[in-house]
């Protein structure tokens, strides 16, 4: 499926009139298909939106350190031989006289802490001397320790982000499932779950491009339920169980299916 074809899905998502034409014309595969092609992508606009906001709270961090009138740190530090903290980005330990930074994004060593530049070639280095000062830190050394934990923040975000959306959608989609039953409304388990994965859409657009500057958990959470709501109510109308069954019944006679033009989502 192209692009253009699964950005015209998102949109159609936001519309609960949709749903129904939606299920009908993409199987469960799709469906899941279209719901990581929306997270991947307002994934990435928020990430570009975490640049300003990230060099807002530096200005904010610089400017409630220099509250303090004195933030001094002192400590003495031994290590047996070089040792790896942490694989990706490779931040590395040697306090050993002739320490250097090789393959390292970052070394800590016995006269301070060197790093690979973010652009060009070389390295820079700040001696212990100019970080026991807390009071005196540049916005530049902030920024740029915000810069070396930027990889691992926004992997983990993702999976963090990913695995909550994951379990609302199955959540709500058995809900979706069960709950129209006591009305005695029978909607497939597929079609149900395939409603939930559309309905995600405006919960996914709403808390990614808010996270960055603010958090409103609910709100989100809020209009996607009220979104599955109304188009459970919707969907639940169409007879989709009597459908499949008669499309079955026609298969078995040796009659040939034919798609129905009010299902199709677009028209050629």
């Amino acid at each position: 499926m192209k692009f253009k074809e699964r950005l015209l899905i998102f949109l159609k998502s936001f519309n609960p009139d949709a749903h129904g034409d939606l299920a009908a014309k993409l199987s469960l595969w799709d469906a899941v298909k279209q719901f990581f092609f929306v997270f991947l992508l307002l994934f990435t606009v928020m990430l570009l939106l975490f640049i300003p906001a990230a060099f807002l709270d530096v200005s904010k961090l610089q400017s409630a350190i220099s509250s303090f009138e004195s933030f001094q740190l002192d400590g003495n530090v031994t290590a047996s031989a070089p040792f790896v903290l942490v694989d990706s980005p490779k931040v590395g330990v040697d306090l050993s006289a002739n320490a250097s930074l090789r393959d390292e994004k970052v070394l800590f060593t016995s006269a301070g802490v060197e790093w690979k530049q973010w652009y060009f070639f070389g390295h820079a280095r700040q001696p212990w001397d100019s970080l026991r000062d807390v009071t005196g830190m540049s916005s530049g050394a902030i920024a740029a320790a915000f810069l070396f934990l930027a990889p691992s923040m926004a992997f983990w975000l993702g999976v963090v982000l990913l695995l909550k959306y994951l379990f609302i959608v199955f959540v709500f989609g058995l809900l979706a499932w069960l709950v129209p039953r006591f009305w005695r409304t029978i909607l497939p388990f597929g079609i149900a779950l395939k409603l939930s994965l559309f309905a995600s859409a405006v919960m996914l657009l709403v808390e990614m491009l808010v996270l960055p500057f603010t958090s409103i958990v609910w709100i989100p959470f809020l209009l996607y339920v009220l979104l599955l709501a109304v188009s459970v109510a919707i969907v639940g109308q169409r007879d989709f169980a009597g459908e499949e069954k008669r499309g079955k019944e026609k298969g078995g006679k040796g009659e040939r299916k034919r798609p129905r033009p009010d299902l199709e989502i677009w028209k050629e």
